[in-house]
């Protein structure tokens, strides 16, 4: 739709760029999903490897579904990692488990993507 001056009418220019929001924004959802899909992984191959797995808590499944949070790194996560350790930022990794009145969290080091710490759970 040309506008009379020949040009692209504005109803048109406003779609074009409400459909370019759309589209940044979906690609930068995916981004975060695969993101927190390879936290998700992980912390499921941390279980593995400390034997965690063979509690029967731990299952792949609901492991695949657990909530990722990335967080500011705040005194209270302090006292479950090492003192040494220097990062702003982390991931927690909880399960959503209405059964257990608080589910273990794990802390993933935001850039290298490695358990730091882990939250006991009741």
């Amino acid at each position: 739709m040309l506008n009379k001056e020949g040009g692209v009418s504005l109803v048109i220019k406003k779609a074009l760029f409400f459909i370019l929001i759309i589209f940044v924004l979906s690609a930068c959802s995916q981004q975060k999903s695969g993101e927190y899909e390879n936290v998700r992984e992980v912390v499921w191959d941390y279980i593995e490897a400390e034997g965690l797995d063979k509690t029967g808590f731990y299952n792949k499944v609901m492991w695949d579904r657990a909530t990722v949070k990335k967080v500011n790194l705040e005194d209270k996560f302090k006292k479950f990692i090492d003192d040494t350790y220097g990062g702003e930022k982390i991931f927690l990794v909880s399960l959503d488990d209405k059964d257990v009145v608080a589910s273990p969290t794990f802390l993933v080091d935001e850039d290298i993507k490695e358990v730091i710490g882990n939250i006991p759970g009741e």
